[in-house]
């Protein structure tokens, strides 16, 4: 199962949904690479109690300084948000892959912001807006190929900081036949295996 959510289960209405799905499971492992902890915005406190708040012990992993294969210990893995180019490329380095499309069809993969934008086949569209959100595109713009969902989070925040944001999505939509899935903060979207690419 894999929930994609724009900043994390911050709505009761999604924690509710995925306290249904966490109610055999004991442990989570929040995924810090993507993160910022020097920046301002440092989001992993509320993501760790997002997770204790659903009865799970959290522990953390980074794909930087631990092994992958740690990550199947766990019931729910979290994919914080913050640089998802550089997530991306750790995940590659890591050769991990295959790893989290195994977490993701026997366990729960949650993604927030830049750790549900990995779980696509590509991350073209962020790329495109990469002056605005000051995430400067590494490597590959290639995705783990989780999900066949293009994904958008904070849009309501981006639309109110940039102009013709919805615009330059739509003109993406026309031009790849592709549909992209707008997440305000507290949105997410469970995606069950059948459902998985």
């Amino acid at each position: 199962m894999v929930v994609v959510t724009s900043n994390g289960m911050s709505s009761s209405q999604l924690l509710g949904e995925v306290s249904e799905l966490t109610k055999n499971m004991s442990t989570a492992v929040i995924v810090t690479t993507a993160s910022n902890p020097l920046g301002g915005d440092n989001d992993l406190p509320r993501l760790k109690l997002e997770l204790e708040k659903l009865y799970l012990k959290v522990d953390w992993f980074d794909f930087d300084r631990d092994t992958p294969d740690r990550l199947l210990q766990y019931d729910v893995v979290e994919m914080s948000g913050g640089d998802p180019f550089y997530l991306r490329e750790s995940i590659h380095k890591a050769n991990a892959e295959s790893l989290l499309r195994a977490v993701a069809d026997n366990r729960i993969l949650i993604g927030v912001s830049a750790g549900a934008i990995v779980q696509q086949k590509d991350m073209s569209l962020l790329a495109r807006f990469s002056q605005e959100t000051k995430r400067k595109p590494t490597g590959t713009l290639m995705g783990i190929g989780i999900v066949n969902h293009e994904i958008m989070p904070h849009y309501k925040q981006f639309c109110e900081r940039f102009f013709d944001f919805e615009e330059r999505i739509r003109q993406y939509e026309v031009e790849t036949g592709k549909m992209v899935i707008r997440l305000n903060d507290g949105d997410g979207r469970l995606i069950s295996k059948e459902s998985l690419l």
